[in-house]
């Protein structure tokens, strides 16, 4: 087995896992279908010379993504908050007037903000619900894709790059499909944030690739910009796609392998859980599902979900069969605590509870004592 980044073939297993959902965004209507989910393995890889992580037991033919994929993060203030960041910084390196196009936008939330500073846009998504003839419903390129006429100033990579099994095959066919012209923005989960935040709760069937900024800036060494975004989570570079016309060379490192204590942290999360009555986690993504799966399997010690994205309320998680709820059911329920999958949201989640401020709040990755509200 060699490295799909750098090919070495120096490689250490670092943590696997059978049966799990390939989806953890997608959620159910029924007991029945949240049951039988199509599942996969994870057998994660790391290589000792670049310091990239992927899942050699990923099988792209399992996944499927369409209008039931949801996996919206728009209606938080905060993540709009992120949004306008990276607008930000892509308005730094292109003037209003540029092409902007999206591989992976989703709903096209961030294009229609990319739009409002007067850029012009274009995307592709499978999952895409709306009607705009610029965004096309289909994996980039379609079929009868016409490089001609969609070359783009830059082309925008937000958390798709990490979905991709063969990522710099994927790479050279976007720079090859723009003239090797323009700029690629790429943004990813850091792997770092991960370990040092014991984040299990981040191992997803759908990544198949976990990187690193250092892994990226290793890679890209003539790279435009970089950095950490959300709270040190997420991590981006921007390159020039002519960089992507020859075979990029990277150092020979020899990295140490990272050090995961996922069990240790499973047992200690059933152990706070076990005396507790009425708990609750918020958020219904992919974290959140992830989380419910390896602490709360068969539904016993968590009473349900939160979730502020109207299309996911009333439906059931993957395999566990948790119910997911409104923030306006919290007075129905009265919780006797509630878990935060991601800490980002913690201040906007505290201002949303408003009566309910008495009730103890956890966050992922931090400690397993109440927050101070």
């Amino acid at each position: 087995m060699r490295c799909p980044l750098c090919s070495s073939d120096n490689i250490q297993a670092l943590y696997s896992e059978e049966n799990v959902p390939v989806f953890q965004n997608k959620v159910y209507s029924s007991i029945d279908s949240a049951n039988n989910v199509t599942c996969g393995d994870l057998s994660l890889s790391f290589c000792r010379e670049c310091g990239f992580v992927w899942n050699s037991a990923f099988n792209q033919e399992l996944l499927e993504y369409d209008e039931n994929y949801q996996n919206e993060q728009g209606f938080s203030e905060r993540f709009q908050q992120h949004l306008t960041l990276v607008c930000d910084l892509i308005s730094k390196e292109i003037r209003p007037g540029a092409h902007v196009k999206e591989i992976g936008c989703g709903k096209a939330k961030f294009l229609s903000m990319m739009e409002a500073r007067e850029y012009q846009i274009s995307g592709y998504d499978p999952a895409y619900e709306g009607e705009d003839p610029r965004i096309i419903k289909s994996y980039y390129p379609p079929l009868d894709y016409n490089c001609e006429r969609d070359k783009a100033d830059i082309i925008i990579l937000r958390h798709v790059l990490e979905h991709i099994p063969e990522p710099m095959d994927f790479l050279r066919n976007i720079a090859l499909a723009n003239d090797y012209n323009g700029l690629l923005y790429i943004e990813v989960p850091d792997f770092n944030w991960i370990v040092e935040h014991n984040a299990l709760q981040d191992i997803f069937y759908e990544h198949s690739n976990y990187f690193t900024l250092s892994v990226l800036k290793n890679k890209f060494p003539d790279f435009v910009s970089s950095g950490l975004l959300f709270g040190g989570q997420y991590c981006f570079i921007i390159i020039k796609l002519e960089s992507l016309r020859n075979d990029l060379h990277t150092t020979q490192t020899m990295i140490d392998t990272p050090k995961l204590e996922f069990d240790k942290y499973i047992t200690m999360w059933k152990e706070v859980l076990e005396p507790k009555r009425n708990i609750y986690i918020w958020g219904a993504g992919a974290k959140g599902a992830t989380f419910l799966r390896l602490i709360d399997p068969d539904g016993s010690l968590i009473s349900g979900v939160i979730d502020i994205n109207p299309k996911k309320q009333k439906h059931l998680i993957a395999k566990t069969g948790h119910k997911i709820f409104s923030q306006n059911d919290l007075n129905q329920l009265t919780p006797d605590g509630i878990i935060i999958m991601n800490g980002n949201y913690l201040k906007e989640i505290i201002a949303t509870l408003k009566n309910e401020s008495k009730i103890p709040i956890y966050v992922l990755g931090e400690s397993i004592l109440p927050v101070n509200i």
